[in-house]
């Protein structure tokens, strides 16, 4: 955030105050202010301790994405969090690993920053459920999903607030409206949905059957149920960090489609 109220991302990503909690305006959206614990690294290793989670993945909020910053802007401005996510994750790396964050409005930019990250470690890439209007599966953004799909990255697909405004009383938006908002992009990619998992295993085996009879649904080398990790949810944080320690120990082709909460 210093980096942002320091100008490195132009004017258009500016950093206001709000109660005395920073937050973030974009031209055309803005973060809630931003919860102390999310930027306290000592406080959150006391918190992972106390839970018995001895590794965990950091990633930008989701809130922040600035996907609708002008190009230029977007790209120092992705630069500089990648830049502070390393930082992070390399002053414990017992203990943290990294997701990115990508201009992805700009899929050749975006590619190019993936390959940047995964040069400085990141485990993989997070993303929203939509582009500045536009799905994930849309033609353009393909250069982003090939360089993943080549550096072996996993991509982690996470909703922000605000995505479906007519939800947004009594927060429905996230406990719904997020979670349908990841199965949109069920047929796009070897990917980890975050909010929606559990939604995608309810409705995977309907939607593997319409494969081949809807001309909605492309044609698909896997069906959709192929995507998701099968058992039962994990019950116990510890069980979550031993998962996340097989996914994310080492950047590999084999990657998990689907997180489990």
């Amino acid at each position: 955030m210093e980096r942002v109220a320091a100008g490195e991302a132009g004017p258009e990503a500016e950093l206001l105050s709000e109660g005395g909690s920073p937050r973030l305006r974009f031209p055309r959206s803005a973060t809630r202010p931003f919860p102390e614990a999310m930027t306290d690294l000592e406080g959150r290793l006391a918190h992972m301790d106390a839970l018995g989670v001895d590794l965990q993945l950091l990633s930008f909020w989701a809130e922040a994405y600035g996907y609708d910053l002008p190009r230029p802007a977007a790209i120092r401005y992705h630069a500089a969090a990648n830049e502070e996510l390393a930082r992070a994750a390399a002053s414990r790396p017992e203990r943290f690993r990294w997701l990115a964050t990508v201009p992805l409005p700009w899929a050749e930019a975006a590619a190019r920053e993936a390959e940047r990250a995964a040069a400085m470690g990141a485990a993989g890439v997070m993303v929203g459920t939509q582009v500045d209007g536009r799905e994930l599966d849309a033609g353009e953004l393909e250069p982003f999903w090939a360089a993943a799909e080549a550096l072996g990255l996993a991509v982690m697909i996470h909703p922000a607030l605000g995505q479906a405004p007519r939800l947004g009383r009594y927060y429905l938006n996230n406990l719904l409206g997020n979670r349908c908002s990841d199965h949109r992009n069920l047929f796009r990619a070897p990917a980890c949905h975050q909010a929606g998992a559990p939604v995608l295993r309810a409705h995977a085996p309907p939607a593997s059957r319409f494969i081949g009879v809807s001309p909605e649904i492309p044609g698909l080398t896997s069906p959709p149920r192929a995507f998701i990790v099968s058992g039962p949810l994990p019950a116990t944080a510890a069980t979550r960090a031993a998962r996340f320690r097989a996914a994310f120990s080492s950047r590999s082709s084999t990657r998990p489609h689907a997180s489990q909460r």
